[in-house]
This record gives C-alpha cells, sequence and structure tokens, in this order.
C-alpha cells in the first residue's frame, strides 16, 4: 500500500530538486505572530484518548474530532476567517501556507518521544524549543522531565485547543489514568488552564505564527531569552520553500557548542516537495551543523528517521 498525504498541494511543488528561488518563504496570508497567554483561556471540557506507544512510553492526547467540535461550537465557519475553518470545511490534513497540520499527531512526533524516553539524558534544567509542535508531545515529555519548554505552531488554534490541553492532560497523567476507561482507552475530563502551577510558574510558553518573525517575537517578548539546549521538530520537512526560515531559527536560537536539534521526519512525503534528502542538502551546503542520523524506523512502505544537528567545531 502507497502512502500519500491529502495535502492541498500545488503540481508545480512536485520537483526532486530544491532552487534558492524555491526556498524562499512563500507564506502570503501568514496569520500575525504572536504569543499566547495559557492563563488567559477557560475551563475547556475535552475527550482524551490513551496511546501506548511502547513499554516506555504511555501518553493522553486530545482526541482531534474534539478539538473540532468544541472550534465549530465557538465560531461561524462559513463567515469565519480563522484558517483552522478551512480545513474542516474542506477536509484536509494540511494548505500549505494556511494551516499547517498541526491538529493531527503524526507518526514521527511519536517516534521522537520514544526515542526521548529511551535517551540517557538529564532533561532537568534545560531549555527545549518545540518548533512546529502541534500536539506537542516531544516538548511535553521533556517538560515532565523538568526542562523549561517553549512552544511555537503556525496556527494559533492549534495551540489553544490541542498544544495546551495535551500538555495540561500530561502534566496530570497519574492522576488521570485512575479516572480513564481502560477499555475503551478514552476520557472525558475538564483541563482548566489557570488552575495549573506549571502555566503559572511559566515553565513554558506558547508562540503562534512562521518561523520567519519567530524569533524577532520571540525576542521582543522574552526580554532575558538565551539560546536554547535542545531544539526539536517533527513531521516540518515536507515543503522545501520552508527549509531557509527553519534553519536560520535552529541557528541563530540553538545554543552554541553543545546545543543540538532532534529532528524526526519521513524520507519522502508524497504530494510534497520535502524530504529528508533535500534537508539534508541544505545543511551539508551551509556547512554550519554537521548531520547525523540517530535511528531508522522502516514501517508503512515509507522510511522514518531521527537525525541530530549538532555545531561544526
Amino acid at each position: 500500500m502507497s502512502f500519500r498525504f491529502n495535502f492541498s498541494v500545488n503540481e508545480d511543488e512536485g520537483e526532486s530538486d530544491a532552487t534558492s528561488e524555491e526556498l524562499e518563504e512563500v507564506h502570503s496570508s501568514n496569520p500575525a505572530p504572536k504569543q499566547i497567554d495559557p492563563l488567559k483561556l477557560d475551563p475547556i471540557p475535552i475527550s482524551a484518548e490513551l496511546i501506548h506507544y511502547s513499554d516506555h512510553l504511555t501518553l493522553l492526547k486530545r482526541q482531534v474530532h474534539d478539538a473540532k467540535l468544541e472550534f465549530c461550537q465557538n465560531v461561524e465557519l462559513e463567515d469565519n476567517n480563522s484558517n483552522i475553518s478551512k480545513t474542516i470545511t474542506e477536509s484536509t490534513d494540511l494548505i500549505t501556507g494556511v494551516y499547517e497540520g498541526g491538529l493531527k499527531t503524526w507518526e514521527c512526533s511519536l517516534d521522537l518521544c520514544a526515542f526521548l524516553s529511551e535517551l540517557d539524558f538529564n532533561f532537568k534544567d534545560k531549555t527545549v524549543l518545540e518548533l512546529g509542535c502541534g500536539s506537542a508531545l516531544p516538548g511535553i515529555f521533556c517538560l515532565t522531565k523538568g526542562s523549561t519548554v517553549y512552544f511555537q505552531d503556525f496556527n494559533e488554534e492549534v495551540i489553544t485547543l490541542i498544544t495546551i490541553p495535551n500538555l495540561i492532560l500530561n502534566i496530570n497523567f497519574e492522576k488521570l489514568m485512575k479516572e480513564i476507561d481502560l477499555k475503551e482507552a478514552a476520557l472525558e475530563t475538564i483541563v482548566s488552564p489557570q488552575e495549573e502551577e506549571v502555566l503559572k510558574s511559566r515553565r513554558c510558553r506558547f508562540f503562534s505564527g512562521d518561523w520567519g518573525s519567530f524569533e524577532s517575537v520571540l525576542r521582543s517578548e522574552e526580554k532575558n531569552i538565551k539560546d536554547f539546549d535542545i531544539i526539536l521538530t517533527s513531521e516540518t520537512l515536507y515543503e522545501k520553500r520552508n527549509y531557509k526560515s527553519l534553519l536560520t531559527v535552529m541557528k541563530n536560537l540553538t545554543k552554541k557548542r553543545n546545543g543540538f536539534c532532534l529532528i524526526a521526519a519521513k524520507a519522502n512525503y508524497f504530494g510534497c516537495s520535502g524530504s529528508l534528502k533535500e534537508f539534508e542538502n541544505l545543511i551539508l551546503r551551509d556547512e554550519v551543523f554537521n548531520w547525523e542520523v540517530l535511528k531508522i524506523f522502516d514501517g508503512n512502505n515509507v522510511r522514518r528517521e531521527i537525525v541530530k544537528l549538532s555545531w561544526k567545531l
């Protein structure tokens, strides 16, 4: 069985070789970048599900249909200008430059979580940035291990509907596991951002907007921000036009010498222009980072990899 994303893309984006022009951002209707305050969110009744990935990794996440239902209850889709409304009405996984797939939990996000859970590494007091976080499970894992984590996604609604609820679910994992219907692996609960100590302590921050403007917003909102020990990203290499801005953020925000980036991605994204090889070629041409494949997953006819970028000394 072949694998293909249900993505809305232009036919001329399927060429195999990236040019300098194609590496330029072309988002014409980017949402205004901003920092999101989770303490301003009202309590949210949600439906969650249990993900048992391996013996080392069990997580909770909000069900996508539940997030979409909440959104629909609060807006008139036909009259709403939100980018999320377009993906609901058009039933698509992604609309490039409009909605970047953040409601769905993609395979490589779980791969990266599993890899982190098996890693012999002390996450306590580390600063972590997850780019294109979506369901944000890798960043949430680091948060539960004592890191300070910044979450960034293209769409503000993804942060409020998925990222923050998932964070609260997993921060309260042990408590909620006593309430879950294990037969159905499902849970009905209410998450209250204003009551969560981890959100009050500001051990996590949330940003929306594109990568091209992210750094300036980050530094204007967080005056004391320094570079990050770890930058995480998963399933963000499907569109090669975004590579330049992704690499720029990584170079500007990864802590020098000991900082590193972890990328989880598929070897190919059928129906889209990006691939691991395309991004590797850009890294090799740039000659700033080392490229090291840490783990390979073979399944569903599509190879998936976890790659480490570290500074060339």
